[in-house]
């Protein structure tokens, strides 16, 4: 249920109409951003800096519209983007530790390890957010079935 929903459209349905739009926006804005940065990587960086964050906002403000206006559920697809982050930090972070470590400074820039890796936490992190996400709906769903008594 997004907020717009739950204030029954007065006046502080402008409120959460605006931060349903806002959640929308940079949700969508994380889920793009990091798949187009590695795979601007991959090409070689064709596009410059500010073209990808062009590219971005327009699809971040055009892929807003059918989660606020209630098409598709707005609360799965906020839930997926901070799970995305959450685990692409995460796993970053696993890698960057596991290079100290070992003794490394780091992955060399123009090596093919680090731009498998690079596409390996793209992919790991969406997939973990799915994951996530459908965890959340199955013990929402069974939260649901619930009786008075809990059964």
């Amino acid at each position: 249920m997004s907020l717009r929903e739950a204030s029954g459209g007065d006046a502080g349905g402008v409120l959460s109409a605006t931060v349903d739009v806002l959640s929308a926006v940079v949700s969508l804005w994380v889920v793009f951003a990091l798949p187009l940065a590695v795979g601007n990587g991959l090409l070689g960086n064709p596009l410059s800096t500010w073209v990808v964050e062009r590219v971005l906002f327009v699809l971040a403000i055009t892929g807003a519209y059918p989660f606020v206006a209630g098409y598709w559920p707005l609360p799965k697809l906020t839930d997926f983007a901070l799970a995305s982050v959450i685990s692409a930090f995460g796993l970053s972070s696993l890698i960057g530790v596991s290079l100290f470590a070992s003794g490394r400074s780091g992955l060399p820039s123009e090596s093919p390890l680090s731009t498998a890796i690079a596409v390996a936490v793209v992919l790991v992190s969406f997939a973990v957010a799915a994951l996530y996400v459908r965890h959340r709906e199955r013990s929402h769903a069974a939260n649901a079935g619930d009786d008075a008594d809990g059964h």
